[in-house]
């Protein structure tokens, strides 16, 4: 079915590299994009209200039985929980996960544990995700690697995001150490989120960074005008256009 498409624009570089594989040729790794943020006093307000003891991560945003986040809780449950109470200790830490309705039915009883704090659906989810001094993104530990828009939402934030290191096949973007900090298990997921809360330096040169790539890389206008030059490629390919009728 893919093969039919002259230009498609995917935006999960992996993914690309699989159509490709399987001989569509049309296909091109077209970025995610993130409205602007309206100011860029997102570091003051860090400064203010993130909450560090115990320390507050955001552990999952979005629709709670979604793939995508079926996979980041499964994660959360199975690897990553267990790993933070023995590192940080029970009671020194706060898993929030916010988002509507109900996880898989497989999850729920996982998910139940003083350290998760399930907060439903947020109003004010920005003014939530300032507090969290890290961001947590768990959901392509497993089979299911794409992109996701979280990613700049938490950027346009400068939110300290910790994700497993396959993040980075939908998103070459991430670069670890850099704007992201990846991790490829749940005890190097733990060890981060402890670096990240403890490190306000090191968190602060994390936010910065990821907040300049959405700028430089994310805008919407950026993303745009790449889709239309990819346009204007095939358009030009095809000559001047006749009339027929």
């Amino acid at each position: 079915m893919m093969q039919r498409f002259e230009l498609i624009g995917e935006n999960a570089a992996n993914d690309c590299e699989t159509y490709r594989e399987a001989g569509v040729t049309g296909v091109h790794y077209l970025r995610n994009m993130w409205p602007v943020p309206s100011d860029d006093g997102w570091e003051a307000l860090r400064d203010i209200h993130e909450q560090t003891a115990p320390i507050k991560i955001a552990g999952n945003v979005g629709h709670l039985s979604a793939t995508a986040n079926t996979f980041g809780l499964w994660a959360i449950a199975d690897e990553i929980l267990p790993a933070l109470k023995k590192r940080l200790g029970a009671g020194n830490f706060e898993l929030h996960i916010y988002g509507r309705l109900e996880p898989r039915l497989f999850l729920r009883d996982w998910l139940v544990d003083p350290d998760i704090k399930r907060r439903g659906f947020v109003e004010d989810i920005d003014g939530e995700l300032l507090s969290c001094p890290v961001y947590l993104l768990a959901n392509n530990r497993f089979s299911f690697k794409v992109g996701h828009t979280r990613i700049l939402h938490a950027f346009a934030l400068g939110a300290c995001i910790v994700a497993y290191r396959d993040t980075a096949l939908a998103m070459p973007e991430l670069i670890d150490g850099e704007n992201i900090l990846l991790a490829d298990s749940g005890e190097e997921i733990a060890e981060l989120i402890e670096q990240a809360a403890t490190d306000h330096t090191l968190r602060r040169r994390i936010d910065r960074a990821g907040y300049e790539t959405l700028m430089t890389k994310f805008r919407p206008d950026l993303c745009t005008a790449a889709m239309a030059r990819h346009m204007r490629v095939l358009l030009a390919d095809r000559g001047p256009r006749r009339d027929t009728a």
